[in-house]
């Protein structure tokens, strides 16, 4: 039976199988393990919900001394034989995700550190679905034409200037100024459905390198991060950005590749007035879980919002337990 005294048949925690009675004992081992209360006590109830990945990393964090900490206990594996015993294996040394995308053009940002960088970047591309030429999310009478990584390019004119991110596709030469106008204008009058993103690639006779694309995207979180520590509305509350947990640098980056916190969308209608409030005061006071509750994104994908969520959730544990600030997190899918 899954889940007996104290060895489980299948990993629990993120991105584990779960079953109940491997949760369930799991669940059992944490609480055992808690004499100096890090973690609050956990319902015993066989569902690996937030508090008991969280409760995982902490174990992970503060017992096992992981620098980066998965948030799962796989069977055999040596967080349950550090539950189950005493034992403490040395974590492995800090290494890059082979897999992970590499800005070749683009430094790291200020107040970054790499680990931080690194992971920003995989993290994006994770979340941002990569096209490789112009498409329009919207219809002709409005439209917002879009490229690589969440590129916007406002008009003609400004497609005009791309020329060192295209090429053509049939010749493989750089992009002249007119070619990309009349991407442009194609991507323009094609209107955007459910099921007709393939259709722009067909259209456009310009497309994106990869590393153009990764390089593109990491320029474009380099300058949105800049804008959020310089801009009137935002500013002071991020004045203390180098000094943030790196879960926190991260969350702050990516958020701002997305919105820049004080800034209203004019087509909504609204006034010109700082948004986010809640949010942008509990990050200036350090309050991680407080910012968690308040910083979903509108049009952004459910489990990007998450993500973010987690992102400041982990913030907020290690400074709830004294845990190192510069600890990375598991990667938030």
């Amino acid at each position: 039976m899954k889940g007996q005294g104290n060895s489980i048949s299948g990993s629990v925690g993120f991105g584990g199988r779960n079953f109940p009675d491997d949760v369930r004992a799991v669940q059992r081992l944490l609480n055992n393990k808690n004499p100096l209360s890090f973690f609050f006590r956990l319902d015993e109830n066989g569902v690996a919900d937030s508090s008991t990945v969280q409760a995982i990393i902490m174990y992970q964090l503060i017992f096992m001394g992981m620098s980066q900490p998965d948030g799962r206990v796989d069977a055999n594996g040596g967080t349950l034989r550090s539950l189950i015993g005493d034992v403490r294996p040395k974590p492995p040394p800090p290494r890059p995700d082979p897999s992970g995308p590499v800005a070749t053009s683009v430094p790291r940002p200020d107040g970054m550190q790499e680990g931080d960088w690194q992971y920003l970047l995989r993290f994006t591309t994770h979340h941002e679905y990569p096209v490789y030429n112009m498409y329009n999310t919207r219809g002709p009478e409005d439209p917002d034409v879009t490229c690589g990584i969440g590129h916007a390019i406002s008009s003609p004119a400004e497609a005009r200037k791309l020329t060192k991110l295209f090429i053509d596709k049939d010749t493989k030469l750089p992009a002249k100024p007119e070619q990309l106008e009349q991407d442009w204008n194609a991507a323009c009058n094609l209107r955007r459905t459910r099921t007709n993103l393939g259709d722009y690639a067909i259209i456009c006779q310009l497309t994106m390198p990869r590393q153009a694309v990764i390089d593109d995207m990491a320029e474009g979180l380099s300058t949105r991060l800049h804008t959020l520590r310089t801009f009137v509305n935002s500013k002071d509350d991020f004045a203390d950005f180098p000094n943030f947990p790196a879960a926190a640098r991260i969350f702050s980056a990516s958020f701002a590749y997305g919105h820049i916190p004080g800034v209203i969308d004019k087509r909504k209608g609204k006034k010109h007035v700082p948004d986010y409030p809640a949010m942008r005061v509990a990050i200036r006071a350090g309050d991680w879980a407080t910012a968690a509750r308040e910083c979903a994104i509108g049009g952004v994908s459910p489990r990007k919002n998450e993500a973010h969520k987690q992102l400041l959730l982990f913030a907020q544990q290690l400074k709830d337990s004294g845990g190192d600030p510069n600890t990375l997190p598991p990667f938030f899918t």
